[in-house]
């Protein structure tokens, strides 16, 4: 039965209340994984110089560039040079100043006539050589950077027409949000280092040398068939398929065939289990004896017992909801064999919306705020492209995020990592011991 009061590791002090919540309060992390919680947060925060603003005297930096320069705009073909770019929003009440196009080790700056195009010609590079993925990142930062040239602008005439709220706004809120979209110069860096991406031909040639052609069908099934065309009229959507490619290629590579069939039937499993509980759920709160009054059946729905089932539902519509998902994506890419043991998996979608409509129905039923019923896709965190071990060891779902707060707690459990709902609910619901799929 539903149990939400017993951990799942034997732990006195930590109960995991409902299935370990999805408060989206920080967890801690296991050492492993402490450089992943840090990876791609962009530049620190810089202390800025104080400044009062005072008469909004004189200040050293002029326009963003110098003569013969092209001010950076909206666009991603930016023309200034590098020189411009590393004096982009430079003040001295202000720290901007990282915006230089790096050099590589042993390498001189480049200067106006040695590398007109700046950034543009790193993206151009990215382009050809199919990173698409780095290329979507390279375009975003020229934007930014550009931004950033706008918005400099007008706090500096802000500040000359002593318009002091407008200066205020845009130093401390509009200049350091996009500063921190900004990428630090290591990352600029390996953009500016030449390799051809690994392509679609690679990948797929090599899980067929793996797999066979045979076995191999699902993941070539999904392939993309063309990314430079593809690319060439949607960068985002080419980066957002390569990621997706890279990430199913990625996870065959760790997953023997054995595994693949093994965690297919776990997660259904599982998500069977997790639906059953919601209806038992559902049905403890509907058996509120219907003779009640307004009052009494409001007092009813208000109880403890109520607001628990209540809790118990929310988490684990977002349980079932992250195992369909994961149950569809692996089954798309896993090898056949893999697929015709757990024949089901890959039409998990009726048991996603059985579970909206089960927490639904008790919304409904107990007058509570139907913003729980909130719309939640695992699939972008699911498809990203991360190791084997960085991931629950049930769900597949990435233990960390830069979208920390649509993720729970993690747990260690006999070696492995979990999400604390996923480990929690098996323990309690479906079985005592380790899953073999996570063995």
């Amino acid at each position: 039965m539903l149990d939400l009061g017993h951990s799942a590791v034997g732990e006195e002090d930590e109960p995991f209340g409902d299935f370990g919540g999805f408060s989206g309060r920080d967890s801690a992390q296991p050492p492993a994984l402490a450089g992943a919680a840090r990876a791609g947060h962009g530049l620190e925060d810089e202390a800025a110089a104080d400044d009062d603003f005072g008469d909004f005297g004189s200040f050293s930096c002029g326009p963003p560039g110098g003569a013969g320069d092209t001010v950076p705009t909206m666009g991603v073909t930016v023309g200034a040079s590098a020189a411009a770019l590393s004096n982009l929003a430079a003040d001295e009440d202000d720290s901007f100043s990282k915006f230089a196009v790096p050099t590589l080790p042993g390498s001189s700056a480049p200067t106006a006539a040695e590398a007109p195009e700046g950034l543009s010609g790193v993206l151009a590079q990215l382009l050809a050589s199919g990173r698409f993925e780095e290329a979507e990142s390279c375009k975003a930062h020229i934007e930014c950077l550009a931004d950033l040239a706008v918005h400099k602008s007008a706090y500096d005439a802000a500040k000359m027409n002593d318009n002091l709220e407008e200066a205020i706004r845009l130093r401390d809120v509009v200049l350091p949000r996009l500063r921190e979209q900004v990428q630090p110069d290591e990352v600029v860096l390996r953009w500016q280092h030449t390799y051809d991406a690994v392509g679609v031909a690679q990948m797929t040639g090599h899980v067929q040398q793996l797999f066979g052609e045979e076995q191999a069908a699902p993941f070539l099934a999904n392939c993309p068939t063309d990314l430079v065309a593809l690319a060439a009229r949607d960068l985002p959507a080419a980066a957002a398929a390569q990621r997706r490619l890279r990430a199913a290629y990625e996870l065959l590579l760790e997953l023997s065939v054995e595994k693949q069939k093994e965690m297919l039937v776990t997660q259904r499993r599982l998500l069977e289990a997790v639906v059953t509980q919601m209806r038992v759920a559902l049905a403890a709160i509907e058996a509120a004896p219907p003779t009640l009054d307004a009052a009494a059946r409001a007092s009813a729905m208000a109880s403890p017992q109520v607001l628990a089932l209540m809790r118990a539902l929310q988490a684990s519509r977002k349980l079932a909801l992250t195992l369909a998902a994961a149950s569809v994506w692996l089954s798309s890419i896993c090898v056949l064999s893999a697929n015709l043991a757990a024949p089901s998996a890959a039409d998990a979608s009726p048991s996603a919306a059985e579970a909206d409509t089960l927490l639904g129905q008790a919304l409904a039923l107990t007058g509570a705020d139907e913003s729980a019923l909130e719309p939640f896709d695992p699939a972008p965190m699911l498809t990203a492209p991360i190791p084997l071990s960085e991931r629950c060891a049930l769900t597949l779902m990435p233990l960390v995020s830069g979208r920390a707060e649509q993720l729970p707690p993690v747990v260690e459990w006999k070696g492995h990592f979990f999400h604390a709902p996923s480990i929690n609910f098996w323990i309690h619901n479906v079985s005592p011991e380790l899953p073999s799929a996570c063995a």
